[in-house]
């Protein structure tokens, strides 16, 4: 996706922060796609089974109720914000939510001073290359029969405004892979 020349949606939104003095452990996402089982292919010259004694089913990799605390929050400040109801409602059709912002910036500000300390960006929409490591969720690929590799990939990526501003590296996002729009029911 080009970065610039974008229409641009803003929108009001109420944020919760959460400051962890240390790492705590919380509830994981409900579904684990990296459970899912494939043929890792990391050394094309040694694939492998990865999770060979997982079925390809929804109940191999859903969160079990009150068995799922299992994902730790690092030391730092955490931020949850919730869209706005447009955002969450289905078109007349009852099918069809509309499109959600991928692209969203976050600024740090000293209230006293009234100055900006630190910005970032975070695409939403980003897909992370196979083999590179993410503690982002993880969504699943449209299947495709001749796919070798992950059916999944890491989703979300967060750069600091200057790094954002100046990358030139080549992304994938949502689009290139799907057909509609990343919206509120994914």
């Amino acid at each position: 996706m080009s970065r610039t020349n974008q229409p641009a949606l803003l929108v009001p939104i109420h944020v919760a922060a959460l400051n962890l003095a240390a790492p705590k452990t919380v509830a994981s996402e409900m579904a684990d796609f990296g459970s899912l089982p494939y043929i890792n292919t990391d050394n094309p010259h040694k694939p492998f089974d990865a999770n060979p004694n997982t079925a390809f089913i929804s109940e191999s990799i859903v969160s079990q109720p009150f068995q799922n605390q299992n994902f730790t929050l690092e030391k730092g400040i955490h931020l949850h914000w919730d869209l706005p109801e447009a955002l969450k409602t289905a078109g007349s059709d009852n099918t069809k939510f509309p499109a959600v912002p991928n692209r969203w910036l976050i600024t740090r500000k000293n209230i006293k001073h009234v100055k900006i300390e630190k910005q970032w960006v975070l695409e939403s929409d980003n897909i992370f290359p196979e083999k590179e490591k993410s503690k982002s969720i993880k969504v699943p690929l449209p299947f495709q029969v001749d796919r070798k590799g992950r059916p999944f990939r890491s989703m979300g990526r967060l750069f600091t405004l200057d790094d954002w501003l100046t990358d030139k590296e080549k992304h994938e996002y949502w689009e290139d892979y799907w057909p509609y729009p990343l919206a509120f029911k994914g």
